[in-house]
């Protein structure tokens, strides 16, 4: 979360944030940070899509946020 802060503050360590990271940008804080983010990479593929936005919030947040997994045991 520290690295988003940061990011939030004009400091992004976009390697950082993305070190490991294999599969896509589809997280809700990247969206934010789409230009920035195309910027610092610029052999990435970026694809954009639009979307019904009533049907975005209800859909894609049951699907994303609400149904990631509790954190076990630490």
């Amino acid at each position: 979360m520290a690295l988003w802060i940061a990011a939030g503050q004009g400091r992004p360590d976009w390697d950082a944030i993305f070190d490991g990271f294999r599969r896509d940008g589809r997280l809700i804080r990247a969206a934010r940070y789409y230009r920035e983010i195309a910027e610092h990479y610029p052999d990435a593929k970026v694809l954009h899509s639009e979307r019904d936005p009533d049907k975005m919030v209800s859909t894609s947040t049951q699907a994303t946020i609400f149904s990631a997994p509790e954190p076990g045991p630490g």
